[in-house]
């Protein structure tokens, strides 16, 4: 039967159509790329070439026009098959290339087998449409491009929806960690006060309020037993009693049931003066309930009008049953001493915690697990958008790098719109792989963190941009001793490129262009700077340049994500970003916050004390 050069760079289709002609007798050759095909074509008795569309370096159309140019190949049929192009336009312009036939994949057995052996038998030395592959070549780039602009918008919107299912999920997991670690510190106290305390400080740390309360009952009475604020503002230390039924902490006591208010001057529920003379205007009421007794009250306020702590429920009714536990094991232990009566019914409680801290941690797993399939999916996700994408980029600009070079020395305004075309394509292309560094940094809840020194990444970012600072004359002041941080040190190198290359770009016409990158410690963490003299910004737009494809100057080079990129990376780093600026024509800093060395081994063990 025949030889047949089988030229594809995807393993599962390759194998697949592999499979078919060696059960029908032929013999094939297989290559990954059109470059390779063209290097041993004549080294072969070579009955047919059958190639798919889109390839790296050579795509199938130019392969074809290649083979049907030569005259040492010409007498090969050439069948070429896509997956992607399936337009009447796109089999006729595999035909003005030259090509004996045309594949849509996926196809039956019976099809490819057909096309082929129909291919050889009605084979005639056809060479390509020059004139008319190069007529419909601005329009068909066009056509490539809407499709590339469709992908790429549909592409936006999963890093919009996976950034949100991210968010999403890392507050879940912030959440189970801290309501576990707050149950741990519950357990190891049996004294009241200390109960207390830890309670107060766990929610204080959790919903970061302006004061947090905690009351306990005493018949009809609730008497203040703990208060923590940010300022003294808001203290209650000598607040008069509460009674049940009275205010929003006394309804919430009377009916069991949590209580919100986003207004308490508005709320005809809120009648305590104390809190409105302390400056308060949202508050929520949670009571602790043991046995369907309540035991106390959990009271969280803010001096923000229509803060709505309901968002927090969830956490809140979880939390006041811990507490309303430890709260009523500490006080009967208080009760009866160290008597051996009692060990049955704190043995009952342990028990329960137990379970609900067991069901709780089998939630947190299950939601590891559902992350973990999530990235998974993601990452073919990546790779298949990836060769879907980029493919076509390379298709047209090797369709416009071959207009261009054929018709350089023309001057109309056809070959001005093609290099047009050609610049267009590049920006896609950069837009595309910037895209993709964004949803890969979406996925990434666990990052690779090593020692390493700053001054290392500072050397690289500026050697690689030293053309660009060469050629705007700018002077570069960097500090002496710049630390050993802990992190990933391809990530962090992106940034300090991101924010130099920032710097050169918006240098301006400033006489003496300069550049200073420099560092101070404040308590556990490191402040990186980079400052410029260059064009600045209004402070308004200081926030603004961090949200993703945002600029402020249309005009400029760059995409757009490279903050967004940072600040993404700055975050996985446990850190902020932001930036500064007096105004326009007085520069711009920019800034970065990183843990210390110490600081991340700390939480690396906090985390681990809170997962064990």
């Amino acid at each position: 039967m025949s030889t047949i050069m089988l030229i594809d760079d995807n393993d599962t289709n390759a194998s697949f159509m592999q499979a078919i002609l060696i059960s029908h007798k032929h013999t094939v050759i297989r290559f990954t790329n059109g470059i390779s095909c063209l290097e041993n074509a004549q080294l072969h008795n070579i009955n047919l070439i059958l190639s798919r569309v889109l390839l790296p370096v050579v795509d199938g159309f130019a392969l074809c026009i290649k083979v049907k140019k030569d005259p040492s190949l010409r007498h090969i049929p050439v069948v070429l098959f896509s997956a992607i192009y399936k337009d009447s336009e796109d089999e006729k312009l595999a035909f003005d290339a030259g090509a004996d036939g045309f594949l849509h994949i996926p196809c039956t057995p019976d099809q490819l087998i057909g096309t082929i052996h129909s291919a050889i038998q009605h084979h005639s030395i056809r060479l390509p449409k020059t004139n008319r592959y190069s007529s419909d070549l601005r329009q068909y780039n066009k056509i490539l491009i809407d499709r590339i602009e469709k992908r790429i918008i549909n592409l936006e919107q999963l890093v919009q929806t996976q950034s949100n299912l991210n968010s999403d999920a890392h507050a879940k997991l912030e959440y189970y960690m801290a309501l576990n670690n707050l149950s741990h510190q519950l357990r190891e106290h049996i004294d009241v006060d200390k109960i207390i305390k830890t309670a107060i400080s766990g929610i204080a740390n959790y919903i970061i309020p302006d004061v947090t309360l905690l009351f306990l009952r005493k018949g009809s009475k609730l008497e203040l037993k703990g208060c923590i604020s940010k300022t003294p503002k808001y203290q209650h230390s000598s607040a008069p009693i509460h009674y049940v039924g009275e205010c929003l902490c006394g309804i919430a006591a009377r009916t069991k049931t949590p209580l919100f208010s986003i207004n308490i001057y508005t709320d005809p529920r809120c009648t305590w003066e104390e809190c409105k003379k302390a400056g308060l205007l949202s508050f929520a009421a949670v009571p602790l309930v043991f046995n369907d007794n309540v035991i106390g009250i959990l009271g969280i306020g803010s001096g923000e009008i229509e803060r709505d702590f309901s968002q927090y429920s969830e956490m809140l009714t979880t939390v006041a049953l811990e507490i309303a536990t430890s709260l009523h094991n500490a006080v009967e232990y208080e009760k009866k001493g160290h008597h051996c009566n009692n060990l049955k019914s704190l043995n009952e409680s342990l028990r329960k915690e137990i379970e609900k801290r067991k069901k709780i941690e089998e939630e947190r797993k299950q939601l590891i697990t559902t992350l973990e399939y999530k990235n998974k999916d993601l990452e073919r996700f990546i790779y298949s958008i990836s060769h879907d994408l980029k493919s076509p980029l390379v298709t047209i600009e090797g369709f416009l790098g071959h207009f261009i070079k054929t018709n350089n020395d023309s001057q109309n305004d056809s070959i001005t719109l093609v290099k047009r075309s050609y610049n267009a394509a590049e920006k896609l292309r950069e837009l595309l792989d910037n895209i993709l560094d964004m949803i890969k940094l979406g996925y990434s809840l666990n990052i690779q963190k090593t020692p390493f020194s700053f001054a290392d990444i500072v050397g690289d970012a500026l050697c690689l941009l030293a053309k660009q600072i060469s050629d705007r004359k700018i002077r570069i002041g960097c500090a002496k001793n710049l630390p050993m941080v802990t992190g990933d040190s391809k990530m962090l190198l992106e940034v300090m490129v991101n924010l130099i290359d920032n710097a050169v770009k918006f240098i301006g016409d400033t006489p003496d262009p300069y550049i200073t990158i420099g560092y101070y410690k404040k308590s556990d963490t490191y402040v990186f700077s980079v400052m410029d003299n260059g064009i600045g910004m209004q402070p308004e737009y200081t926030k603004k340049i961090f949200e993703l494809f945002e600029k402020l100057d249309a005009s400029s080079d760059g995409t757009g994500i490279g903050l967004a990129i940072s600040k993404r990376i700055i975050e996985l780093h446990g850190g902020e970003i932001w930036a500064e600026s007096q105004g326009e024509g007085k520069g711009t800093t920019f800034y970065f916050v990183l843990p210390t060395p110490k600081a991340v081994r700390n939480m690396k063990k906090q985390v681990s004390k809170a997962i064990n």
